[in-house]
Parts: C-alpha cells; sequence; structure tokens
C-alpha cells in the first residue's frame, strides 16, 4: 500500500524533474557539439552557447512536447471537449490570460521581491536575449505546449485523481512555480497556474490553457521588445487595476459559464 502511494507520488512529480533533466542533456550535448566543430569559431563554450541557446532551448522544448504529449494520451485523460461553438470563447480566453498576467506581473513587482531567491533579471535576459524570431517560436509557440502538457496535462491531472480538485490547483501551482527556480516569477507562476487550472476545468481541453499560457507570453515579448513603461507607480497601479477588472469580467460573463454552453 505504502509503495502504491509513493509510486502515485512519484508520477505526480517526475514530469517537470524529466524536462530539468532533458534540458540538462541536451545542453550536455551543445557543449560536445562545440568541442567537436566550433573551437575555432568561439573563444570558449559559454560565448558558443550564449549564441546557440535559442536553438538549444527550441530542442529542449520540442523534444519534451513529444515525450509528454505521449505520456498523455497514455494516461487518457479527458480531452475531448473543444471550445463551445460560440466564437467569443477563444479570444475570451486568449484577453483573460493576457490581461491577468499583465496584471500579476505588475502586482509582483510592486512587491518589489526580485533578487530575493534568485532573480528574474537575470532569467529575462536569457529568455530574450537572442533574434525576435527564435524567441517567437521558443516563449509563445513552444513553452506553453510543454508547459501545459507537464503542469495542467500530467501534473494537475494526476494529483487531482488522488486529492481533487483545489488540492491539485494549489499543488500543481506550486510545482509549477518552484520549476522556475526565482521567487519572484515562482509566486507569479504559482498564482498563474491556478489560473490555468481553472480554465482547464471549464473546458476541459488543453487546447484552452495553451491559447491563454500563449497570449501571456506574447504580452510579454512584445512589452520587452517595445521597452514598454507605464512611467509612474500610480499608473502601474491604475493599469493593473484595470488589467484585473477586464479579466473578472471576462471570467464571470463568459469563461465560468463555458461549461454550460
Amino acid at each position: 500500500m505504502r509503495e502504491n502511494l509513493l509510486s502515485r507520488i512519484w508520477n505526480c512529480i517526475y514530469p517537470p524533474l524529466l524536462m530539468l533533466a532533458l534540458n540538462v542533456l541536451i545542453y550536455l550535448g551543445g557543449s560536445l557539439v562545440y568541442q567537436n566543430f566550433f573551437t575555432q569559431s568561439y573563444g570558449t563554450v559559454d560565448d558558443f552557447m550564449a549564441d546557440a541557446s535559442g536553438i538549444i532551448a527550441i530542442i529542449c522544448y520540442v523534444a519534451g512536447i513529444v515525450i509528454f504529449y505521449i505520456l498523455f494520451k497514455r494516461d487518457g485523460y479527458e480531452n475531448s471537449k473543444v471550445l463551445p461553438g460560440k466564437w467569443y470563447h477563444i479570444p475570451a480566453v486568449c484577453f483573460f490570460g493576457a490581461l491577468m498576467s499583465h496584471g500579476l506581473s505588475i502586482l509582483i513587482s510592486l512587491i518589489n521581491i526580485d533578487g530575493i531567491l534568485g532573480s528574474y533579471a537575470e532569467t529575462s535576459s536569457s529568455l530574450f536575449g537572442y533574434g525576435v524570431l527564435l524567441v517567437i517560436i521558443r516563449t509563445v509557440i513552444l513553452a506553453p505546449i510543454a508547459e501545459e502538457l507537464i503542469f495542467r496535462g500530467l501534473v494537475y491531472n494526476r494529483i487531482k485523481a488522488l486529492l481533487g480538485f483545489w488540492p491539485a490547483a494549489l499543488l500543481s501551482g506550486l510545482i509549477f512555480g518552484i520549476y522556475h527556480l526565482n521567487l519572484a516569477q515562482g509566486i507569479y507562476a504559482f498564482l498563474f497556474g491556478i489560473l490555468f487550472c481553472l480554465v482547464y476545468e471549464k473546458y476541459r481541453n488543453l487546447f484552452a490553457t495553451v491559447i491563454m499560457h500563449a497570449a501571456a507570453n506574447a504580452l510579454a515579448v512584445i512589452l520587452e521588445f517595445t521597452g514598454a513603461d507605464w512611467g509612474s507607480v500610480p499608473a502601474y497601479i491604475a493599469v493593473m487595476a484595470g488589467c484585473f477588472a477586464a479579466s473578472f469580467f471576462i471570467w464571470f460573463f463568459i469563461i465560468r459559464k463555458a461549461d454550460r454552453v
């Protein structure tokens, strides 16, 4: 009985660990490529890895998507309910994701906890430190698919099968936060992870959370590359309040009713 319980717990937590291990293996593979083919072109392996980081990240995500899609299909969790026929649900989910993402980002930045445990500034430089096209492919297309397969498709569904909705939403959100390896982004991911679970429950289809995730990341990319700045703390607070108000409107009047459409 105890071994069965431990096995179930392990099944709930190993997917993100597998993704981290996959990243390590592919980055080690990148180092081998440098040693065999690029030692004359680059002064150090760090220089090579900095230039190749976007391509390496894309390879990691593509490999992860294949592996975790196979695991998700093997688990057989419900993923058959397509977004309801009314056309406005897809843009509603996209706007909900983008607005909640920006509102939470402002809230976390106002608390000013970055640098306490890890630094989002360092993470941001690795995420956006290469060409726009690679950033879009990695951050807006591949990352949402891979992470939704891992954290909602596998971790959340497996915990829910053991403990029910709210423990699964909280625990999968916590694991999603820890996965980001810094406090500021971790709190943001924890809160956003709970919202992903709520949306997933309404549509019972990972497509809903993938497009929500993609919209949130797309807005982050736009703001990063345009250097958008609201200029003052009162302006940031006003924008945050507007994002939350619009998000709650979308939730209560559209998304919340999705399972009854």
